[in-house]
């Protein structure tokens, strides 16, 4: 009797150590997250229009800074480019604004503050 005790306890204590962990949120977007996320995105500023098609087009993603509050995080992300019909090089300006749903982190909003095409195929 007391040795069914025991191990009933220790199933239930099993089972809710297990239920505990289920909470744990994904880690917080990363650049393989913002590359995937912006694949299908257009960005538009002027005369110029990016359509993000595919992950070999970009050639350097860095975040600049990041703001986080509560369930938002602002990322601050600059991003070179070579497009893949053409060869031309861009560099774009990007805030990205990713909010917590559930457990994981999806993009919520899209803000182009600049993008400009290289000179003469290098840096802008």
């Amino acid at each position: 009797m007391i040795r069914r005790n025991l191990l009933t306890l220790a199933i239930l204590i099993c089972l809710i150590s297990f239920n505990v962990g289920c909470d744990i949120v994904s880690p917080e977007p990363g650049v393989g997250q913002i590359k995937s996320d912006l694949i299908g995105e257009t960005i538009t500023q002027g005369t110029l229009t990016w359509h993000f098609h595919a992950l070999s087009e970009y050639k350097d993603v860095t975040i600049v800074d990041s703001i986080r509050e509560g369930n938002t995080i602002e990322y601050d992300v600059t991003i070179e480019l070579q497009d893949i019909f053409s060869g031309r090089q861009y560099t774009a300006d990007i805030l990205m604004i990713y909010q917590k749903s559930g457990t994981s982190w999806e993009l919520f909003s899209i803000i182009l503050m600049s993008l400009r095409e290289a000179v003469d195929g290098g840096s802008v």
